[in-house]
């Protein structure tokens, strides 16, 4: 390696660096036409797609051919201002000014302030500063599209003053002031916002086109052709034809205009980075000289697979603790509906620590971790680069917006972060009609999904000021629609337990009742048995049966009237159990006595019918009553010789018999 060279050959994602131009390949043709619309304007709008290379072929083509002296009528001596306007456009080119400055100029407060005084501030800084004879002065405004971001009108008021800055720089005559923007092609319309923008535009605009096959293989070739190392003769082609494969160079047929923008974007980001990788492997093994084969090509997973494959190595040699924040890393640095309208979205590195720390604990340390796996040397998926220490202030972004497209993890985070902004937004909304009368708490499904969203999403008040902010009122009105639907759950639950509880009542008096008339039923049926043996009148009978039925209207018409019942199903299934089982073991004692019942009738008959067949047998009745017989009595033989039986009748439903014997 030769002193002055860069230290890679490839740059992976990254854009081309100035002192890079000695291994920018293929651009020949597009920097000798950007010099000449450059010389007839003063101004230049470079636009095309995302990944087509407008920042690598101003930054590293056009400003080397303007310090080589390829714009002649100008000359060689150029002192160029490099800056991104963000949200904040004059404070950052007060800032880039000031870097490029000579000491006891103004501070970069200071000469904000100055170029807020009027369209010409910037022509008069440069004639008051301490540019040298024949110097020119070149303003790079790259990624000109951050300044339609404005969030309101004094965002607007600070993207206006600038534009009118730079379109008045352009044209003064008094002063070499040159002015170069990059932007991409789908935010052209725009331009229309700013007074006089679109119509220099119009005047002034080369669009950047796509590299051909030649010319990609002159960037593949070239490199090392300079730095001394050597391509397997079928790793060239192998590359060339998967590029052609992966987004052809002829119109193409069968895929969607979308799709063939995206893969033109990103085919040569892709074939930066896997060269780069190839190239930092095999240094690694030591290979003298360095050999790029295409067996490592396929290994790292050829032009499609090689960035998602990347991707999940740095991803799985994160920390476990870190890997779930690496998600809400990149979340917060793109957005967009999908991948194929995803733009980058830089953050400053305090917002991004201040998010990590409210999801766990430490997490404000673990975000740096992150980056500085993802921003190093042999990767660099985020910039700033490694070279550049870390500040609160240091906007954090990443490298290209192929990785959203290529790296599969990030396009499922992209999804997710779109579902959740529309998730917030449709809450807020929400929010915002129910505080104002108009709207009511969140119920039924809807409750059901934000609920659902939230716990799976945990939004924190840095993530929410992302999205519009909102995050308390927010939080509340779904706190509250959480407290009304658990409440009214909590009613329906106590409803339906008191339903069983009196269906429950309902049950067990409806068996008691069936009991007590079983129980009715078989004790007159008992009492028939033993009126007839025992000789009860039916009179008697039947007043018997008119208290019983009288006892079962009264039970039952207490059982009707009982409110008091026990207190849970359980307890009232149990009872009826017990119940149902006293009721068969008094069914079956009942049964038995009217078999024993039926069995001393049968008997007794037996015995009568006998005794009236006996000879000589004398009957007396004694201690008859009317309406009860108490014994019977029989005899046989004569006066001086007579055996007598009498038969009594027990109140205890058994029948005794005694003899007895009489003479003379």
């Amino acid at each position: 390696m030769f002193d002055g060279l860069p230290a890679m050959p490839y740059p992976g994602l990254r854009a081309f660096r100035r002192e890079e131009s000695i291994i920018f390949f293929g651009r020949e043709d597009h920097i000798d036409a950007m010099i000449d619309r450059l010389a007839a304007t003063r101004f230049l709008a470079v636009l095309g797609a995302s990944g087509s290379g407008k920042s690598s072929l101003v930054r590293t083509g056009l400003f080397d051919a303007l310090e080589k002296g390829f714009f002649a009528r100008a000359g060689a001596r150029w002192r160029i201002v490099d800056m991104h306007p963000g949200g904040t456009p004059l404070q950052n080119l007060a800032e880039a000014l000031a870097a490029v400055s000579g000491e006891g100029e103004l501070s970069p407060p200071m000469l904000k302030a100055f170029l807020a005084s009027g369209p010409r501030a910037l022509s008069h800084w440069a004639i008051g500063s301490s540019m040298a004879p024949n110097e020119n002065l070149l303003i790079l405004v790259d990624q000109f599209e951050e300044l339609f971001r404005y969030a309101d009108f004094a965002e607007r008021d600070e993207a206006e003053r600038f534009v009118s800055l730079l379109l008045e720089a352009a044209r003064a005559p008094d002063v070499p002031i040159h002015v170069v923007l990059t932007m991409r092609s789908e935010y052209i319309g725009a331009c229309g916002l700013f007074p006089g923008l679109a119509e220099q535009v119009n005047s002034s605009l080369f669009l950047t086109p796509r590299m051909a096959r030649a010319q990609c293989s002159e960037a593949i070739e070239g490199p090392a052709a300079v730095l001394g190392f050597e391509l397997e003769p079928a790793l060239v082609p192998q590359l060339l034809n998967d590029m052609e494969s992966f987004a052809p160079w002829e119109e193409a047929t069968g895929v969607g205009k979308g799709q063939i923008l995206s893969r033109r974007a990103d085919q040569l980001p892709l074939m930066q980075h896997l060269l780069n990788r190839m190239w930092l492997q095999a240094r690694a093994a030591g290979d003298d000289p360095v050999l790029l084969t295409r067996d490592a090509y396929l290994a790292l997973g050829g032009l499609s697979g090689a960035l998602d494959q990347h991707g999940e190595q740095i991803l799985q040699g994160l920390e476990p603790a870190d890997r779930p924040l690496a998600q809400w890393l990149f979340r917060a640095l793109v957005s967009g509906p999908d991948v194929t309208n995803a733009v980058r979205q830089p953050q400053r590195l305090a917002s991004l620590m201040q998010e990590g720390a409210e999801r766990q604990a430490g997490g404000g340390e673990a975000i740096c971790r992150i980056i500085e796996a993802f921003r190093a040397p042999d990767c660099n998926f985020l910039q700033p680069p490694v070279e550049q220490p870390l500040t609160p202030e240091t906007l954090i972004d990443i490298s290209h917006e192929s990785l959203i497209r290529q790296w599969q993890a990030l396009a499922g985070w992209l999804q997710l972060e779109a579902r959740a902004e529309a998730n917030w937004l449709e809450l807020v909304q929400d929010a915002e009609r129910h505080a104002s009368g108009a709207g009511e708490l969140l119920t039924g499904l809807d409750l059901d999904r934000q609920d659902g969203w939230w716990q799976q999403e945990l939004p924190t008040p840095t993530w929410a000021s992302r999205h519009g902010g909102s995050y308390h009122d927010a939080k509340t009105f779904l706190d509250q629609s959480r407290y009304a639907r658990d409440e009214a759950r909590a009613r329906v639950s106590i409803e339906i337990a008191e339903k069983r509880e009196r269906d429950a009542r309902e049950q067990r008096n409806l068996r008691r009742r069936l009991a007590i008339t079983t129980t009715l039923s078989m004790t007159l049926t008992a009492a028939f048995a033993f009126a007839a043996w025992s000789g009860i009148s039916l009179f008697q009978v039947r007043k018997e049966m008119r208290s019983a039925q009288l006892v079962a209207n009264s039970a039952r018409q207490e059982a009707l009237a009982t409110a008091d019942a026990m207190k849970s199903a359980q307890y009232a299934l149990d009872q009826i159990k017990q119940q149902k089982l006293t009721l068969t073991r008094d069914y079956d004692r009942i049964k038995k006595e009217q078999e024993t019942l039926s069995r001393f009738l049968r008997d007794q008959q037996e015995d009568l019918q006998e005794a009236e067949d006996d000879k000589g047998r004398a009957l007396s009745i004694t201690g008859a009553t009317e309406n009860f017989v108490e014994a019977v009595e029989y005899c046989e033989g004569n006066d001086s010789e007579k055996a007598c039986r009498i038969i009594n009748g027990g109140m205890d439903r058994t029948l005794r018999r005694r003899r007895q014997r009489s003479g003379g």
